[in-house]
């Protein structure tokens, strides 16, 4: 079942809870088990598409950006043994490409600070 554009909102809502949801529409993500299970939300109930992904087996980082509804990015960042899941609506085409440059940034980031802390 795909669910409609304007019933996302009220389907985050549901499926996470309240607290949950909102500190995802304020800007804060999402951790753990619960980032992973949204992914596989969106993936399952949206169209989506998936912007960006990659993974480091050798640093244990992995990141995934999926745009869904047309309206929405859900990123999700590993690093490590924590995960983070962030949502950010789109009100302009800049907001897909820097939600992208900022997510590659990120993964190079978790890289370097994984292979030094291995040194």
């Amino acid at each position: 079942m795909i669910v409609l554009e304007n019933n996302v909102v009220l389907d985050l809502l549901r499926f996470l809870g309240p607290e949950k949801a909102n500190q995802l529409f304020i800007g804060e993500p999402i951790k753990g088990r619960d980032s992973w299970r949204l992914l596989d939300h969106i993936r399952s109930k949206y169209r989506y598409e998936n912007l960006y992904e990659d993974e480091s087996e050798e640093t244990e980082c992995y990141i995934v950006i999926v745009r869904f509804s047309n309206k929405y990015i859900y990123s999700l960042i590993k690093e490590g043994n924590e995960s983070k899941g962030y949502l950010l609506e789109i009100l302009s085409p800049s907001d897909v490409t820097t939600t992208i440059r900022l997510a590659k940034e990120e993964f190079m980031k978790c890289i370097n600070k994984l292979e030094s802390s291995k040194k």
